[in-house]
């Protein structure tokens, strides 16, 4: 009796492992930002889903050259669907010091876009991502 009964409870462990991926299939789909023509570097972008059938928020970071990759659920990409997308491009200038880094005590540096694009309810700004994209529609911003 209890050789089955671990038998069951292993197998319920592993269907819950195996079922705790996200099941979605990703789309590597560059992307890219500009703010008032020009790139910001290190701006923040997240797509959040309007479908509750995709559980979580995808990211992605900007560089130099305002291009980024998305990435979902700590993999490079981003499922089929409509999305919410905010944008958030903290302050450059704003380096922590060395001590403030190690003590976790880093100020936060202020969004130079003044909050406009920072959360589901202030942003603009939807896309749908499809199966056949190659590239995200790019997305322009202007500043404060």
């Amino acid at each position: 009796m209890q050789i089955s009964v671990r038998l069951w409870l292993v197998t319920g462990l592993l269907a819950i492992f195996v079922g705790c991926g996200s099941g979605a299939s990703l789309n590597d789909i560059p992307g890219s930002v500009s703010v008032d023509g020009k790139a910001p570097e290190g701006a923040v972008v997240m797509f959040h889903p309007m479908d509750s059938s995709i559980p979580n928020v995808a990211t992605g970071q900007t560089g130099a050259d305002g291009k980024f990759h998305v990435t979902y659920d700590k993999k490079v990409g981003i499922p089929v669907g409509k999305y919410k997308v905010t944008v958030v491009w903290p302050d450059p200038a704003m380096k922590p010091t060395e001590s403030q880094k190690m003590m976790g005590l880093a100020p936060d540096a202020p969004d130079l876009l003044g909050g406009k694009y920072a959360s589901k309810a202030s942003t603009t700004i939807e896309m749908e991502v499809t199966s056949g994209m190659k590239e995200l529609p790019p997305i322009e911003v202007k500043g404060k």
